[in-house]
């Protein structure tokens, strides 16, 4: 999967972009198809390649979405 920032937004770092993305702020997926997404739209575990820096730069990210506040965690030890 690979997204891009939304509504003409832009990013200089890799940082920016992670802070922006667990942020919940739009992404535009550009795979087969072209839709707005953003983090709590995409499975945990997911490899996703971002573009930033007006599309010269990118990077690969593993989603890892938080537990909700309350949620029991799961100890496999």
């Amino acid at each position: 999967m690979t997204l891009t920032p939304a509504y003409g937004r832009d990013y200089k770092s890799q940082t920016a972009v992670i802070e922006a993305f667990n942020a919940n702020k739009d992404f535009i997926r550009n795979d087969l198809i072209c839709q707005l997404i953003n983090k709590q739209q995409i499975q945990p575990g997911t490899r996703i390649q971002f573009r930033y820096a007006k599309l010269r730069k990118t990077f690969i990210h593993t989603n890892h979405t938080p537990l909700a506040a309350g949620e029991p965690t799961t100890n496999n030890t």
